[in-house]
C-alpha cells in the first residue's frame, strides 16, 4: 500500500512518515498541495493524508481538486484545530476522515484498518483501459494482443533511445522519442503515461532542467514495467 503525505512542515512530515514506516507502509512526501496533486497525476498512490493549511494550495483546495477530476483516491485531513466546524469543512469538500493532530499509532492503526475493510477489491489492471481496447478493436482478442505487443516493442525501442539522446544533448530525437510515447499512450488511454510524456514534451532541456527531466525519464521506466506485467496477464488469461 502507497501513501503518499503532503505537510510544509518536516517535522510533521518526519513523524508521520516514521509512524506510517513502522507500521509497514511506503511513503511518498509532499511539500505542499500544489506538489500533491502533480504527483497524484504522475503515479498511484492507496491514500493521501493532507496537512488542511499549507502556502500554495491548502489540504482543502488539493481534496476539491481532486474530486473535480472524479479521483476516488481516499483522503484523510490533519488539523490542529480541535473545532467542530473544520472537520465539517474538510468532510464537505470530499475528504473521507478529517483527524486532529498529533496521530498517534493507535489512531493510524485503527483508521488503517478500517481503510483495508472498506476499500474496494484493486482492479486487475490498475494502468491497462481494456475496456478502451475492447471497443477500439471491436473485442478482437487478437488484434488487442497485436497491438499491446506492438506497443510494448516500440516503447522498449523508444525510452532507451530517450535517455542516450538526452544523455548525447540530442534534443530533437530526444523530443521525437517522447512524442513517439506520448501518442502511443494516447491510442492505449493510458492515462498516466500521457501526464508523464506530456510533461517531458513541454519542458525544455537545459543543464538545470536535466535531473527534473531524468527523473520524469524514470518515472516512465517504471510505469512502463508495471504495464509490461499487466500485458503479460492479459496475453496469458486470453492465450
Amino acid at each position: 500500500m502507497s501513501i503518499l503525505i503532503a505537510d510544509d512542515h518536516p517535522t510533521n512530515r518526519l513523524l508521520l512518515k516514521r509512524q506510517l514506516n513502522l507500521l509497514g507502509y511506503d511513503v511518498d512526501e509532499a511539500t505542499d498541495g500544489v506538489q500533491a496533486l502533480h504527483k497524484v497525476s504522475m503515479q498511484h498512490y492507496d491514500l493521501l493524508i493532507t496537512d488542511v493549511n499549507m502556502p500554495n494550495m491548502d489540504g482543502f483546495e488539493l481534496t476539491r481538486k481532486l474530486r473535480e477530476q472524479n479521483s476516488s483516491l481516499p483522503i484523510w485531513g490533519l488539523t490542529a484545530n480541535a473545532q467542530a466546524n473544520e472537520r465539517e469543512k474538510g468532510l464537505n469538500c470530499g475528504m473521507n476522515l478529517c483527524l486532529f493532530k498529533p496521530l498517534t499509532l493507535d489512531v493510524l492503526k485503527t483508521h488503517l484498518s478500517q481503510l483495508h475493510q472498506v476499500a474496494p477489491i484493486a482492479p486487475q489492471y490498475r494502468h491497462l483501459d481494456i475496456e478502451a481496447l475492447k471497443n477500439n478493436t471491436a473485442n478482437d482478442l487478437q488484434l488487442m494482443q497485436e497491438i499491446l505487443m506492438t506497443f510494448q516493442h516500440e516503447t522498449h525501442k523508444d525510452l532507451p533511445a530517450a535517455f542516450h539522446a538526452l544523455e548525447a544533448g540530442d534534443n530533437r530525437t530526444f523530443h521525437q522519442c517522447i512524442h513517439r510515447i506520448h501518442g502511443a499512450a494516447n491510442i492505449l488511454n493510458l492515462q498516466k503515461l500521457i501526464n508523464i510524456s506530456h510533461q517531458l514534451e513541454i519542458t525544455p532541456v537545459s543543464d538545470d532542467s536535466k535531473p527534473e527531466i531524468l527523473q520524469l525519464l524514470n518515472s516512465v521506466k517504471e510505469h512502463i514495467a508495471e504495464l509490461d506485467q499487466e500485458i503479460a496477464v492479459f496475453c496469458q488469461q486470453n492465450d
